[in-house]
């Protein structure tokens, strides 16, 4: 299901050459007919795509991918995670952390889901965010603008029954 979202969204977003605010979709999976919804958002470098999917009824599962537009090198030995920083606007930074993935060939860092992880909190820091969402990784500042999340999670909040 992961393919089915993220090839066309993340190809999207990454080859866009405008600004975009916080993007919303919801579908449903041609296979077994569950609801999805995702919001997705590009860097200011427009190096770097973030996406947060969750599905319909299933408050637990919250899909969190950080992805780059550099290949996935399928013969390196990628740790079994990294740790990421990540700052709302001005509040404490937290470190987070994040696995290594191919996401359509794609390098990317996935969330681990949840309840494994404090991502619910994430999203609510992200839809109260005024100016950014920033990321830390390997010595790369990711900035994602702020501008229009609270519209794109209220959406995915009500589509997947969030609370």
């Amino acid at each position: 299901m992961l393919k089915y979202v993220s090839a066309s969204l993340f190809a999207f977003l990454l080859s866009s050459t405008q600004t975009l605010a916080w993007e919303f979709s919801s579908d449903s999976d041609p296979l077994d007919d569950s609801i999805f919804a995702a919001i997705a958002e590009i860097a200011t470098t427009q190096r770097h795509a973030i996406l947060i999917k969750c599905w319909q009824n299933k408050p637990n599962n919250i899909l969190v991918m950080l992805m780059s537009e550099e290949p996935f090198d399928n013969s390196a030995n990628y740790p079994a995670s990294v740790d990421v920083q990540l700052r709302f606007d001005k509040n404490q930074i937290e470190t987070i952390s994040m696995a290594p993935r191919s996401a359509d060939g794609k390098f990317a860092l996935q969330g681990a889901l949840l309840p494994k992880s404090d991502w619910a909190r994430h999203i609510d820091a992200l839809a109260e965010a005024k100016k950014q969402m920033v990321f830390g990784v390997a010595g790369q500042i990711i900035v994602f603008p702020a501008n229009g999340s609270g519209k794109a999670v209220k959406k995915l909040k009500d589509t997947c029954k969030l609370p």
